[in-house]
């Protein structure tokens, strides 16, 4: 009797881990950054979980994980959108500094753009769209540092451009998982 519990056991747990696997569903955000790693060789598990972790609810999917990344990279990105315009609005701003101030306003709005597209995909389940969406952030977002430094000037948004680049790969990861 105990044999036949035991088996009854282990075939029920092999199963609800079946269930769970090809529903694409990982049952926290570490696991879900982990399976997302192999997806791209520019991922950055600690960046994943950090990121997600403070928006996560318990018991978030992969889908869920995707459209948090996509919401977080859209929202950085809207920010840095604002802090170009307020340095191009700004009569302390060099006359050399506004040509590349200018272009990254149009690259983080874009980049916002690319990022609350990839969100909606996601909602509507068009997943390599969203996929897609969300890699293109990572050649977006690159262009601005490039823009200062042919001026020659410091490049004011390099964090930015780094946590914004991380997370169209990390939505695009975990989006592939879906």
């Amino acid at each position: 009797m105990r044999a036949s519990m035991g088996k009854l056991l282990a075939v029920a747990t092999a199963l609800g881990a079946v269930l769970i696997m090809s529903a694409g569903a990982y049952a926290n955000v570490e696991a879900t950054c982990m399976a997302a790693t192999p997806k791209d060789t520019l991922f950055n598990y600690s960046f994943c979980v950090k990121a997600l972790s403070a928006v996560a609810h318990t018991g978030d999917g992969a889908r869920e994980l995707a459209k948090a990344a996509a919401s977080i990279g859209g929202k950085l990105a809207a920010a840095t959108e604002a802090k170009a315009r307020a340095w191009l609005e700004d009569p302390r701003t060099e006359r050399r500094a506004c040509d590349p101030f200018q272009q990254c306003y149009y690259i983080y709005q874009r980049a916002s753009n690319l990022f609350s597209s990839a969100e909606y995909l996601i909602d509507q389940r068009a997943y390599a769209d969203a996929k897609s969406r969300a890699r293109d952030v990572r050649s977006a977002v690159r262009d601005c540092n490039r823009f200062f430094n042919e001026a020659g000037l410091g490049a004011p948004f390099l964090e930015q451009s780094a946590k914004c680049e991380q997370l169209g790969i990390i939505c695009a990861a975990i989006t592939e998982l879906l």
